[in-house]
């Protein structure tokens, strides 16, 4: 089937447009693949060896170092959460020293250890020591809600003044 085409024969107004016929496109066809010949019994052929000037021995290269831990032994954010509890006069919610510390409200259980000692003996073991497991901090319930709340310790309080003293 052929394509019409309308255009202007010429440049004045009196003249009508002309329909021009063009020829339909055919679509190409693909080319078709052919099948290998499957031979049961043939061998691969052997690759040539490659011919190379012995290299130069290198240096071997240098190993990435691992992620530096603070002198103190806790980690950064572990840190930052003793500071928040060392300024509060009160105990605090893990989303209340979520906000203070800042550090992530989910991370706060590898972090400060969970109140359930089986699971916090496993995420010490998978991840990190906790600060509950390092006698840093202590938890209980609040009288009003029975939320667990925590306060540093006095051992936490120690290891906050190594981390300042370290710090200068």
């Amino acid at each position: 089937m052929a394509d019409v085409t309308t255009v202007n024969a010429g440049t004045e107004s009196n003249q009508s447009p002309v329909e021009i016929a063009t020829p339909a496109k055919k679509p190409t066809p693909k080319p078709k693949k052919e099948a290998p010949a499957a031979k049961k019994d043939a061998k691969p052929s052997p690759k040539p060896a490659k011919k190379t000037a012995p290299a130069a021995k290198e240096a071997p290269a240098a190993k990435p170092e691992a992620k530096a831990k603070p002198a103190t032994g806790i980690r950064k954010p572990q840190a930052r959460i003793l500071v928040a509890l060392s300024k509060s006069k009160a105990p605090l919610t893990r989303s209340q020293i979520a906000t203070n510390a800042p550090v992530d409200n989910a991370a706060c259980v590898e972090y400060l250890g969970s109140h359930n000692e089986e699971t916090r003996k496993a995420n010490d073991v998978k991840h990190f020591p906790s600060l509950l497991t390092l006698g840093l901090i202590k938890f209980g319930p609040t009288e009003d809600s029975g939320t667990v709340t925590y306060a540093i310790t006095a051992k936490g309080t120690a290891e906050l003044a190594k981390i300042a003293k370290a710090a200068k």
